[in-house]
């Protein structure tokens, strides 16, 4: 598989012996995509991490791959890292892990008209509960799902589930809170985005990271560098400037809401 390549140009620093940071990563916007300006705002925050904390001499290159397939190719060590990705005892075998780039909670999304709560899993059962095939939405709601105690609807793409919210299909789908929103945005008018809330407690609160192989070349170093400009980030305003400039669009490079690909996409499932 060829992967796309896309690059930010940055002067290397001479200490660290290669042409680049080369990093496998995939699609999930708002988060990265090779369709967003600069490729996502968890992009941007990878870059500019670096930038800070080299003095602009570290350069960092993107190959995009599906998400598997581009970690497997990280793990071979035919790219330098992988963005992004959660925490598992497997993973931790093969790469050294980055602070937490940010917190990605899942919010169950939900008709405003629907008198909902929820503070166990075990409160979902009553509700048609909508999915994304091959999701983890945590081991309480994977092991109700498995014991058939919870009626999971799984779907091939996300962007489709709102639409059946929206018609009563299912009740609960439970989704990226950021992911939501682009969502919402990208393929839905406002008069329907209005129609759907999400219940303030999260169902899971998952974490990513960076991963650096251990076998790339000052792998410690680039995770200590990275971690260093990623506080620095937080501490000056400006991971939290990104998140905001997200949720308004910014890095869409259309802005006008899509309703061909909706009809497409989303009423034809």
């Amino acid at each position: 598989m060829i992967a796309l390549v896309l690059i930010i140009s940055v002067t290397i620093s001479k200490s660290w012996a290669v042409e680049a940071l080369r990093l496998a990563t995939g699609e999930w916007p708002p988060y990265v995509s090779k369709d967003l300006k600069h490729y996502g705002v968890i992009s941007l925050i990878v870059i500019e991490a670096f930038q800070l904390a080299s003095n602009q001499t570290i350069k960092v290159e993107y190959h995009f791959f599906p998400w598997q397939r581009g970690l497997v190719l990280a793990k071979q060590g035919k790219y330098h890292g992988a963005s992004f990705w959660g925490k598992s005892a497997e993973r931790e075998q093969d790469f050294y892990y980055s602070n937490a780039i940010f917190e990605g909670p899942y919010m169950i999304w939900h008709l405003k008209a629907l008198s909902f709560d929820w503070s166990n899993v075990s409160d979902l059962q009553p509700y048609k509960v909508g999915g994304l095939i091959g999701a983890n939405y945590g081991d309480a709601f994977q092991q109700a799902e498995s014991e058939g105690k919870l009626i999971v609807e799984r779907t091939p793409t996300e962007p489709p589930n709102f639409m059946k919210l929206l018609q009563g299909r299912i009740q609960l789908y439970p989704l990226d809170r950021e992911v939501g929103y682009s969502i919402l945005r990208k393929f839905y008018q406002p008069e329907q985005t209005r129609k759907i809330v999400y219940h303030p407690t999260p169902l899971i609160n998952p974490r990513y990271y960076l991963l650096i192989n251990k076998k790339t070349k000052k792998a410690k170093d680039l995770i200590a560098t990275f971690n260093s400009g990623l506080d620095r980030l937080r501490k000056n305003g400006r991971h939290e400037e990104l998140f905001n400039l997200s949720r308004k669009g910014y890095f869409n490079l259309e802005n006008q809401r899509d309703n061909t690909v909706q009809k497409e996409q989303i009423t034809t499932l």
